[in-house]
């Protein structure tokens, strides 16, 4: 599938996923109509998001599908959750860029990632209300969609307490609101990296792992990696019973991408909710990565 074909499916997907309905009375049955859209066009979208990795120094050529991502992300409903499965991806493209000085592959992508963080910190657009967040901190031994052993296949000598009696959430925190931008600097790219990440990580028991889940954990290996030479742990062997045999590329002769630690911890974040949501070898790979790079 080369650009032009890509083109066309992302012109099919925001054709059909109008007809996708939104704000039905029941959530559950309309996240489960809203998963199984973005589940049936996941492999092309990841062809999509593998093609534009490819090619991310040829601004010409991956211009106009970007363009057309973006372009489904202001259609919102299930198109807007489409959309966001590729930023986990773009962000982990632009630091990329940023570390090498690749200018015009960073517009394209500030570009994108601006209209992106605009469009999420607002509640009413016909207000321009802002949007206030809440963080729920839950307790890990009280199982959730966010954390649930059962979806991943563990050690059995990996000890999970299957009861509580504590409550399941813990403390509530609350942000925001945050202000509009016209352009990343060098004061607010994190602000903008972090607020979207956030999206994502928002998101990611409702899209497709095979998208936002796997680049959640891609882009955790490639931050934490680049310019690092440090060998992979047992950890995965702990817990899981069978490991992938997917060679992840060698991100130790990319310079190092200069992050903060909020980011880090949003990218953790990310891998905790990818680890129970589809991809649990790529997030037992990241945080291992995580791990070793703090140290």
């Amino acid at each position: 599938m080369n650009g032009e074909l890509l083109e066309k499916f992302l012109f099919n997907v925001a054709e059909t996923g109008t007809a996708v309905p939104n704000n039905l009375a029941d959530k559950r049955e309309e996240n489960e109509i809203k998963k199984k859209f973005l589940n049936k066009d996941a492999p092309n979208s990841l062809f999509a998001a593998n093609y534009i990795a490819s090619n991310y120094t040829d601004v010409d050529l991956i211009q106009s599908i970007i363009g057309q991502i973006l372009s489904i992300y202001y259609k919102a409903g299930v198109l807007q959750l489409y959309a966001l499965q590729f930023v986990p991806g773009f962000v982990s493209l632009y630091l990329l860029a940023v570390s090498k000085k690749q200018h015009k592959s960073i517009s394209l992508f500030e570009t994108f990632l601006t209209a992106i963080y605009n469009e999420e910190i607002v509640k009413d657009p016909e207000t321009n209300e802002k949007k206030m967040e809440d963080i729920r901190i839950p307790s890990i031994r009280h199982h959730s969609v966010y954390h649930d052993p059962a979806k991943i296949q563990v050690q059995t000598d990996v000890p999970f307490v299957r009861t509580a009696t504590i409550t399941p959430v813990l403390n509530t925190l609350r942000f925001g609101p945050f202000p509009s931008i016209s352009k990343m600097n060098g004061e607010n790219k994190f602000m903008v990296l972090n607020r979207i990440l956030f999206s994502v990580n928002e998101s990611l028991f409702e899209v497709s792992s095979e998208v936002a889940a796997r680049y959640v954990c891609l882009g955790t290996l490639s931050v934490c990696r680049s310019g690092f030479s440090f060998p992979e742990t047992g950890f995965r062997k702990k817990v899981l019973e069978s490991e992938s045999q997917e060679v992840i590329e060698d991100f130790s002769k990319k310079p190092r991408q200069q992050v903060t630690a909020e980011f880090l911890n949003h990218l953790l974040r990310g891998c905790y909710l990818a680890l129970f949501n589809g991809a649990a070898d790529l997030a037992l790979r990241a945080i291992d990565s995580r791990k070793e790079r703090s140290q």
